[in-house]
């Protein structure tokens, strides 16, 4: 089950992806069809059965496990500009200056100028 925040002490949210073993060993014969034989979800956690009950469970013990410890949370605002379709959200990095290609050589624009190319 994917799109799923858990939010721990201090309003902290991270985004998780649960599995069962089932499933999982599904997602796992489909990926080596296509030369990809491992699973790899950010956040994943594999639990017997996926209930409220069972994920309510794996996250309080990893909780105090410090397992989140070392996972950046994600915060209102990165949720609010993320894209929808992808899981985990994705912080948006801003960027300084967009670069574009520009004429027949190709130099990188910056602001509607041409850069030179250094020598």
């Amino acid at each position: 089950m994917s799109h799923v925040l858990a939010q721990l002490g201090e309003g902290r949210l991270y985004p998780l992806f649960f599995y069962d073993a089932v499933r999982l060993q599904q997602d796992l014969e489909e990926s080596a069809k296509y030369g990809r034989p491992f699973v790899a979800d950010p956040g994943m956690i594999v639990v017997p059965e996926i209930t409220l009950d069972a994920m309510k469970q794996a996250v309080e013990q990893l909780s105090r496990e410090s397992f989140f410890d070392h996972l950046t949370p994600v915060t209102e605002a990165d949720l609010a500009t993320a894209n929808p379709y992808q899981w985990p959200p994705q912080r948006r990095q801003a960027r300084p200056e967009k670069l574009a290609r520009s004429g027949k050589r190709g130099k990188p624009v910056r602001s509607g100028k041409t850069v030179k190319d250094s020598p």
